[in-house]
């Protein structure tokens, strides 16, 4: 029992019922207070405290009691009645106390506060273009992504792009969290040469001019052969066609593209020039050749015909001079390529035997047809060479191993007789030019004066 500040006594924690004979100690000084008081107890105040609540880390809560007697009423833990605050992580059970005239009575509610999920979106991502990619969450129970994605599926990136997730736990918390997917373009594959076709063997300098040079380039020549290199490689080609050439780029990052050109070099291999010509000896008559021309893998021709004369007709024909000569001829034969094949043939050129032997000649001394002898113009050898005149009974009456010496109508060589008017046989004897023949001639010339 304790006093208060007006002296008055108070005693708390009565029930209801009749009170009498209080006695009272102060000092060690004793009384009794006979008077009787009788206690009332009423009912005690109604309060509802709610229903318990689940939140998520970071949401707010109020709790309101519901207080239909209108008692005073206050919280434990801080709170107060109708107040927003926003408790941590767990579960806490918060009491509500109603105090009506002294008469009290309480109540309870739980409050579970669940921690938010820890999302991950996963590491960023590098593809290289047309290249797919999946992208899975993880730390909730269900997930949520932006930009059409779906949680675990493969999809294909058209460019960069930063996607967003949200994960759920089952109590309904989130947590989000994001990944950039980046999109490297495929590098653009190019490459050039400094020599596209020749003639077997070719050698050819590739330069890489891709629009990513690469730090990993295989080349691939069509014949076989590879070769490594993102800057400048040489190749030579041993074998006769035309080759696809491929150049394979792969960027810093991993993206790999490449390039085919078909038939991008050609080689060729040499033609063979061959010819011949018709006739096969000409003369001095017959001095116009006409060349077949024999070559083959060739499709150009350039004639020097050896006497001033070219061509490049196919089956081309010359004239020579009608001189006994001979004249070397040269057929260059070109392939498709380039390349380059000579052939070569000697034309001879061989006098044919133009005789005139007359058949009747007046040693008159007139200055006119006084000796008789055959006229050679061409084809015949005149160091091999003999006239022989004969009278009518078979004598020798004249002899000549010079052309250019003939019958004067004497008889004998060193005679000033002449010999009667009349017919005489004459013998030429002579070696021919052209197949190197000897040659007998027989004839009658008659002798007037």
């Amino acid at each position: 029992m304790n006093s208060d500040a007006a002296g008055d006594l108070v005693i708390g924690g009565l029930t209801a019922g009749s009170y009498s004979d209080f006695v009272v100690t102060l000092n060690g000084c004793t009384a009794t207070d006979n008077a009787s008081i009788n206690l009332v107890d009423p009912n005690a105040p109604a309060i509802d405290a709610g229903a318990d609540q689940e939140i998520c880390e970071g949401e707010d809560v109020t709790l309101t009691a519901d207080n239909p007697d209108g008692a005073t009423i206050s919280w434990d833990n801080g709170v107060t009645d109708g107040v927003v605050f926003n408790p941590a992580v767990g579960t806490v059970t918060y009491t509500v106390t109603a105090d009506l005239l002294g008469c009290i009575s309480t109540d309870q509610v739980d409050v579970t506060v669940h921690p938010n999920p820890i999302v991950s979106a996963g590491n960023d991502v590098l593809v290289c273009d047309g290249e797919s990619v999946t992208l899975t969450g993880s730390g909730a129970d269900s997930y949520v992504w932006d930009n059409g994605v779906t949680d675990g599926v493969t999809f294909s990136p058209s460019s960069t792009q930063t996607y967003n997730v949200v994960g759920t736990t089952t109590e309904g918390c989130v947590g989000t969290d994001d990944v950039i997917v980046t999109v490297e373009p495929l590098p653009t594959v190019s490459f050039d040469a400094d020599n596209f076709e020749g003639c077997v063997p070719v050698t050819v300098t590739f330069t890489n001019t891709s629009s990513v040079p690469g730090t990993d380039c295989t080349w691939n020549f069509g014949d076989g052969s590879t070769a490594t290199g993102c800057g400048q490689v040489t190749h030579t080609f041993n074998d006769i066609g035309c080759f696809d050439v491929t150049l394979e780029v792969t960027s810093a990052n991993g993206c790999t593209s490449s390039s085919t050109v078909a038939d991008y070099i050609c080689v060729g291999g040499y033609p063979n020039a061959a010819f011949d010509f018709s006739p096969d000896q000409l003369t001095n008559i017959i001095n116009q050749a006409q060349f077949t021309n024999n070559s083959t893998g060739a499709v150009g021709y350039e004639w020097d015909f050896g006497n001033g004369e070219t061509s490049t007709d196919v089956n081309p024909s010359s004239t020579y001079p009608a001189v006994e000569d001979t004249f070397d001829v040269q057929l260059i034969a070109t392939s498709p390529f380039g390349c380059k094949d000579t052939a070569y043939a000697i034309v001879p050129i061989i006098e044919e035997l133009i005789i005139y032997v007359p058949n009747t000649f007046t040693p008159d001394k007139d200055e006119f047809n006084e000796v008789f002898k055959p006229i050679f113009t061409s084809g015949f050898d005149p160091l091999d060479y003999n006239l022989l005149i004969f009278n009518r009974w078979g004598e020798i009456i004249f002899e000549s191993n010079n052309s250019e010496v003939g019958w004067d109508g004497t008889y004998g060589a060193e005679s000033n007789d002449l010999v009667k008017d009349g017919t005489y046989v004459w013998k030429i004897t002579f070696k021919t030019k052209i197949n190197d023949d000897r040659q007998v001639e027989v004839g009658h010339v008659n002798l007037l004066r």
